[in-house]
């Protein structure tokens, strides 16, 4: 079975709708939609609720892979609202420590994505749009000002938003495959809020149709 983590029910909603799911009320913690194949989970914003959502899909559910979909913000001037990012690494990039340490790597350091889907393999999903392979920045904030970011941090990174790397740590723990799936509606700057809003429908939609392709390629 495949685990969907969202945030938000407007993301969500996109991908219920998609595929038909139903409302599981055996679990009424968080909200779950599921059917043979996949079972969704919708979080609440934020790392803490991410990873909290993301442990408990995998306690109460067969499930053996995850992907995390959802809207971000460009760190990217390149990007455009409704390319999609396929993450290869992530950082918190609100995590700032003084100290060096083997057990402070989760807050100093990328991680790697041991299980990479390659862009280019759906590099034609997108009429109009564009799919990339890239670096997801995550804190427990919403960027409109992308100058007051740890720019060490953000360095190299395609986009940014609030859960990805608490997902991606929750199922290295449990050794479950991870994807992030970013659809861009914003470029985290001084109108991230009017365009993140404005946009969520053509990023959950691009989003989606990727997320198709890569069920497919996962079931075979």
């Amino acid at each position: 079975m495949i685990g969907i983590v969202c945030a938000m029910p407007s993301e969500s909603e996109h991908i219920i709708q998609n595929y038909n799911l139903v409302l599981d009320t055996d679990h009424t913690s968080f909200s779950i939609y599921k059917n043979n194949q996949i079972a969704l989970i919708t979080t609440k914003i934020g790392k803490i609720a991410a990873a909290a959502g993301t442990q408990y899909i995998l306690s109460h559910f067969p499930v053996d892979k995850v992907i995390n979909v959802g809207i971000a913000g460009s760190l990217d001037n390149s990007l455009e609202p409704g390319d999609v990012v396929i993450g290869t690494h992530t950082i918190q990039h609100d995590a700032i420590m003084p100290w060096e340490g083997d057990h402070l790597v989760h807050l100093r350091d990328d991680m790697q994505l041991p299980h990479i889907i390659d862009a280019q393999n759906y590099a034609q999903v997108l009429d109009t749009h564009s799919v990339y392979n890239g670096g997801v920045a995550t804190g427990d904030q919403f960027v409109e000002d992308k100058a007051l970011l740890n720019q060490n941090k953000i360095a190299g990174k395609m986009v940014i938003e609030m859960e990805a790397f608490a997902v991606a740590m929750v199922c290295d723990i449990h050794n479950i495959p991870c994807l992030l799936l970013k659809g861009v509606s914003d470029k985290a700057d001084g109108s991230a809020t009017e365009d993140s809003e404005a946009n969520i429908d053509l990023a959950m939609k691009n989003n989606i149709l990727v997320l198709q392709s890569v069920i497919t390629d996962l079931s075979k």
